[in-house]
């Protein structure tokens, strides 16, 4: 399985140029990345304008309850960032 890659927006918007002119299939052999990115991007292309050409942008969906994100993030040990189990205390249940 090949690793995943996170692009910036100015990469992203330089693929739909070439896409707009030569297709989304030659724009995805010319860039090396998947079709099915090209077409999505160029649904976001407004989107993308929007942005800081430096920051990767749309990498994924945003967190359902970034709260508890944080706090079991705050506190994990290595062993529970490796793919141990979280343990709350009541006490993190009742804030």
């Amino acid at each position: 399985m090949a690793k995943r890659h996170a692009y910036e927006a100015q990469f992203k918007l330089k693929a739909i140029s070439y896409a707009e002119e030569h297709g989304n299939r030659a724009a995805a052999r010319e860039y090396k990345i998947n079709e099915s990115m090209v077409r999505k991007w160029r649904k976001l292309e407004n989107e993308l304008r929007q942005v800081k050409k430096t920051q990767l942008s749309f990498r994924g969906h945003k967190a359902k309850w970034p709260e508890l994100e944080e706090k079991l993030g705050n506190g994990s040990s290595s062993k529970e960032r490796a793919g141990g189990a979280f343990q709350l205390s009541p006490s993190d249940s009742e804030q």
